[in-house]
């Protein structure tokens, strides 16, 4: 304790106050252009999938397959990301949302990587249950992919790399902390 009665130390409030201030149009277009070409590579790497796969009557054929999945591609990322975007709004524009969305990022990482292994999960048991001709099965199958392919457009396009994480912060707070309380603590552990 210092002499007024404050805690030696940092505090969430100086963890806050050192983190920089980010725009948020700057963050918004980032994540859209940057978002678009992770579900631009996301949809190519679903269609090739299905396409090797032969899901759906789709079959290489050559040249025109891979053009076919290059189109395909935009023509699903685009919309996607439009979309996601429109259904973030709220959370760019309500400024208690947004406080809370950037403070805790952990869960837009966690959403982006099941989202894709999902994809993943999911365009490989459409391929196995085409060969089997389960239309049943493979319809359950194309709503999961909606769902998985909508949880990984939502999370990449409002991506923030928690904060946690953040190499800066940690040294930071680590360089704020003062030296006698690190002594401290190593004299009680012994």
């Amino acid at each position: 304790m210092s002499t007024n009665g404050a805690a030696d130390g940092p505090t969430a409030v100086d963890a806050d106050a050192s983190r920089p201030e980010v725009d948020i149009r700057t963050l918004t277009l980032t994540q859209f252009f940057v978002g678009g070409c992770v579900l631009f590579v996301a949809a190519v790497i679903v269609g090739d999938g299905m396409i090797a796969s032969g899901t759906g009557g789709n079959e290489y054929d050559g040249v025109l397959s891979l053009i076919g999945i290059v189109i395909s591609g935009v023509l699903v990322a685009v919309p996607s990301m439009v979309l996601a975007m429109v259904i973030g709004l709220p959370i760019r524009l309500i400024p208690a949302l947004r406080s809370r969305w950037l403070a805790n990022g952990a869960i837009t990482v966690a959403g982006a990587v099941i989202g894709f292994i999902a994809l993943i999960g999911i365009t490989a048991a459409l391929a196995v249950s085409a060969g089997e001709g389960g239309a049943s099965a493979a319809t359950a199958l194309w709503g999961l992919l909606a769902i998985a392919w909508g949880v990984f457009a939502l999370s990449v396009a409002h991506f923030v790399w928690p904060a946690q994480w953040r190499r800066g912060r940690r040294t930071a707070v680590a360089a704020q902390q003062p030296l006698h309380a690190s002594i401290e603590g190593e004299q009680t552990s012994h």
